[in-house]
């Protein structure tokens, strides 16, 4: 899925007008150079919009953050996330995203949530998080945060940063970065569609059979697709745009555009439920998709861009006693316990939140199927909850529920499993199928990726062995559930009086 727009139009939500200002674009030059993939998330303004402020956000994320169940902390107000994608790697090569910080939120605050450490790298502080990312204290209360944690890369970047070396924005990306919206995901894909495997899958997809005569018309279309921008905002109700733009005109195919769209989100296990009743309108070069999100649909884009858990008060997670107090040398088994029980209720409250949100999705036959990428991007917020004074026991709950996360994300895709319910192990089968087009990346970026099968096939025998497999996984995922809602009633009873 290669797209990316600049849609400098989406200031609507009834009248209400949302900025796309200079705070975002000082923000990314902040960030490396190199990146394809532009994430904007306004939380801030979201929090304050209509609907926002009816159903009291702001409260409720205060609450999240202070119990420890919740990603966002209240203080941020504007992310910025840029990413290097390639065409034939399923995540992104890199990712980094900058915010602003509060004074009184500082690196050595984080690294206590993180359990962590706090090193100097390339001169500047620096953590390496339990998720395998750097996070970066830069000059002027900038927050930087870098995945994957190679430290080499990490240096290189603050160096540059340093430096005063200004990341270049491609004019595509920048005008991503103006686009109004709270939430903004942008990729630029210009030069990157190979025309010979565009008509390649085409000619191939069973989905596009009835289009076969407009294959000539639409590869020189589709290759020089320049890029997609989604921009979701918040005013009474949540409307989202989709914005993908082309090199030519798009003429009389944007319903095709659709189904095009469509069906990359569809093999990329990353619909929204929304999208396929979107509304098209079209305009010289451009595709328009329009529709309204529900909360939850807006909470799993949202999901992709979250930033590197922080305390919500530094003054509260650190607190220094006044200096008239005695500092108590050690604390007492009893607070170790009290310490400790509180670690745990957080921890496994927000563990089990994303199980939870996970296993009603897995609830709805129809579309479950859709949802590999919100499996994935589950698993991976699971490893990165906050373990400091917790139980082992409940972290390897966690870390073991994400593995299956995976596990479920596989059969989805088409990947044989086989689960021993007596020795609680799966096993998978070596053939995978994946009919390619697209994934999407942890930092809110999407990735095209050509279709690979472990035997030889076309591509509708791919999809038809791929149909097969997941239907035939059905009773093995739902031993997965059965073993991950078996898991989580035992991490709950760790909690009880004993």
């Amino acid at each position: 899925m290669k797209f990316v727009s600049l849609l400098a139009l989406l200031v609507v939500c009834l009248g209400q007008s949302v900025r796309g200002d200079e705070a975002t674009l000082q923000l990314a030059r902040y960030l490396p150079q190199g990146y394809n993939t532009i994430s904007v998330l306004r939380l801030h303004q979201m929090m304050s919009s209509p609907k926002g402020s009816r159903e009291g956000w702001s409260a409720r994320l205060e609450q999240e953050m202070s119990s420890g169940t919740g990603d966002l902390p209240p203080w941020l107000d504007t992310l910025v996330v840029g990413s290097l994608t390639h065409p034939n790697v399923p995540q992104e090569v890199w990712a980094a995203g900058v915010m602003q910080r509060p004074a009184d939120v500082t690196l050595e605050s984080i690294a206590a949530r993180y359990d962590a450490r706090v090193e100097i790298l390339a001169d500047r502080p620096a953590i390496q998080t339990n998720r395998g990312s750097y996070l970066v204290d830069f000059p002027d209360n900038i927050l930087g945060g870098y995945r994957p944690g190679q430290r080499q890369l990490v240096a290189q970047w603050i160096r540059a940063i340093a430096s005063q070396v200004e990341s270049p924005i491609a004019p595509y990306l920048k005008e991503a970065l103006q686009t109004p919206g709270h939430l903004v995901l942008s990729i630029h894909t210009q030069d990157m569609l190979d025309p010979v495997h565009v008509e390649q899958r085409l000619r191939e997809d069973e989905r596009f059979r009835s289009q076969t005569a407009l294959i000539e018309r639409l590869v020189p279309l589709l290759s020089g697709l320049r890029g997609v921008t989604l921009a979701a905002t918040v005013g009474e109700r949540t409307e989202c745009e989709i914005s993908i733009d082309f090199s030519s005109d798009v003429g009389p195919s944007s319903a095709i555009v659709k189904t095009l769209f469509l069906a990359m989100l569809e093999d990329a296990g990353a619909m929204i439920d929304e999208f396929p009743g979107t509304r098209i309108s079209t305009s010289g070069q451009r595709v328009r998709l329009s529709c309204e999100l529900s909360d939850e649909s807006l909470r799993r884009l949202v999901s992709l861009v979250v930033p590197p858990r922080a305390p919500h008060d530094y003054s509260v997670e650190i607190q220094q006693p006044p200096a008239s107090e005695p500092v108590k040398s050690e604390p007492t088994p009893e607070e170790l316990a009290a310490q400790q029980l509180r670690a745990n209720r957080r921890y496994l409250e927000s563990a089990n939140r994303i199980v939870n949100d996970l296993y009603r999705a897995s609830q709805n036959a129809t579309n479950y199927s859709r949802t590999i990428t919100w499996h994935e991007t589950f698993a991976r917020k699971l490893e990165a909850l906050p373990t400091a004074s917790v139980d082992p026991a409940l972290v390897d709950y966690a870390h073991r529920t994400a593995q299956r996360f995976r596990t479920l994300a596989s059969s989805l895709r088409g990947q044989g499993i086989r689960v021993d319910t007596q020795n609680q192990a799966i096993t998978r089968e070596i053939v995978e199928f994946n009919p390619g087009w697209v994934s999407a990346n942890y930092w809110g970026g999407f990735g095209y990726q050509p279709s690979s099968l472990r035997i030889q096939s076309n591509m509708q025998q791919v999809r038809e062995k791929q149909a097969a497999a997941v239907t035939e996984g059905r009773l093995e995922r739902s031993k997965i559930w059965d073993q991950i809602l078996a898991d989580q009633a035992e991490a709950q009873r760790l909690l009880s009086p004993r």
